[in-house]
């Protein structure tokens, strides 16, 4: 079966399993007492349900081991960590839904998120030398930066997660620049991978649009930054041009950039960097008068110009 075909059964399962669970994950968020409840720094004015995430975990899976019982090889070690590890964060952020967690304990687990993909080998093992030819071989500072990437990747989408729609459509949009950068470098896995997140994402989307029925909740935004960071790791492009190692950073830009700024100005308050705020790029295109539509859509246009930036740039190798 030509590979095109597993890249779209890879979508379209993923597609129809999202659309099809979001709205019982949503009854049984409801039954249970998963809702988020408006608060002073949070937009939305009614309880929503959370634990959407469940719906993009459940569709990931089910494309990834369809496409391996399709093909009749076994997952990759990639697509065994992204399971493994997914499910990890997903317990997580399901327990930081329902009863609240420590900054600093949501941390931790997200660092042993990264130690399990890092067990699977989805790591940085060396870099393309700037100065020259060849490559740095990393050795354990591997370990440390791959842990750095994970963790800041989970938390930029984690953060960005304010506004219905924003995460999941800007991890679709990756998602769809990391498919075409993994096609360039003859990235088969992820390709797969990447197509099933976009379907999963585009799904989810139908009912987290404002006005969103359905919060993903860290629940789904942590699994979305876990993903996007495992394959941007396992993709590395490090095999390229120095200029390639700056692609996966190009392509997450927008959430990169508010996370980071968000540190930047907590400390330049004095603030805790864990104490949220309402001083993100999506709260601010809210001040100047943008609704909640426009200001998403402002911001999936800049989503799509870093990745379009990105795949520009990949052809320069």
């Amino acid at each position: 079966m030509n590979s095109s075909v597993y890249y779209a059964i890879s979508f379209a399962a993923a597609l129809v399993v999202s659309l099809a669970l979001t709205p019982l994950v949503r009854l049984m968020a409801v039954r249970l007492g998963a809702v988020d409840r408006p608060q002073s720094r949070k937009v939305h004015k009614e309880p929503v349900p959370l634990w959407g995430g469940l719906a993009i975990y459940a569709a990931l899976v089910v494309a990834l081991a369809g496409i391996s019982v399709l093909s009749a090889t076994p997952m990759t070690m990639l697509m065994k960590g992204i399971i493994v590890g997914g499910a990890f964060i997903v317990v997580v952020g399901m327990v930081d839904d329902a009863v609240g967690m420590p900054a600093r304990l949501k941390l931790v687990f997200q660092i042993v998120g990264a130690l399990i993909l890092i067990g699977f080998g989805v790591r940085v093992d060396l870099l393309t030398n700037p100065l020259g030819g060849g490559y740095i071989y990393l050795g354990g500072w591997g370990v440390l930066i791959t842990i750095f990437w994970v963790v800041a990747v989970t938390n930029a989408i984690n953060l960005i997660d304010g506004l219905d729609g924003l995460a999941s459509g800007l991890s679709g949009i990756a998602a769809l620049a990391f498919f075409v950068l993994s096609l360039k470098f003859g990235h088969l896995s992820i390709s797969i991978i990447s197509m099933a997140l976009a379907g999963a994402c585009l799904g989810f989307l139908r009912y987290n649009f404002n006005p969103a029925s359905i919060f993903m909740g860290d629940t789904g935004s942590m699994l979305l930054g876990y993903v996007l960071a495992a394959v941007s790791v396992a993709g590395a492009f490090k095999g390229a041009a120095a200029v390639m190692l700056a692609l996966p950073v190009i392509v997450l830009g927008l959430p990169i950039f508010d996370v980071s700024f968000a540190i930047l100005r907590r400390l330049r308050k004095g603030n805790p960097i864990f104490q949220a705020d309402k001083e993100h790029l999506h709260h601010r295109l809210l001040d100047r008068g943008l609704s909640q539509r426009r200001a998403v859509m402002v911001l999936y246009m800049i989503g799509i110009a870093c990745s379009l930036l990105a795949i520009y740039l990949s052809n320069l190798h």
